[in-house]
């Protein structure tokens, strides 16, 4: 009988859909976790991660100040992204207000 571990691994190699949100989600939480690091904990909680697409990360942001300095911090933070998930996935940074 196959471990559940194994029947994931074994899913995930053979469904390049799923792979690939699966990859995404990681992404996403570990951009949020990353901005959390540069904006502190009680702002981060004003800033969602909502999807990547054509190396641009579009985010969510309750705070005009707030998305100010991720702006101006954009570089630093696409790149600790991009070395926290061993990756160059990432180009720049939308935001929606």
């Amino acid at each position: 009988m196959l471990s559940l571990g194994d029947a994931l691994k074994k899913r995930m190699s053979s469904d390049i859909p799923l792979k690939n949100q699966v990859e995404m989600g990681s992404l996403l939480t570990m951009a949020g976790e990353v901005i959390g690091e540069f904006v502190g904990s009680e702002n981060a909680r004003s800033v969602k991660p909502l999807f990547v697409k054509n190396r641009t990360l579009t985010i969510t942001c309750t705070n005009s100040a707030l998305s100010q300095e991720i702006h101006l911090n954009q570089a630093k933070i696409v790149q600790a992204i991009n070395r926290a998930t061993g990756e160059n996935s990432l180009d720049r940074i939308r935001y929606l207000l």
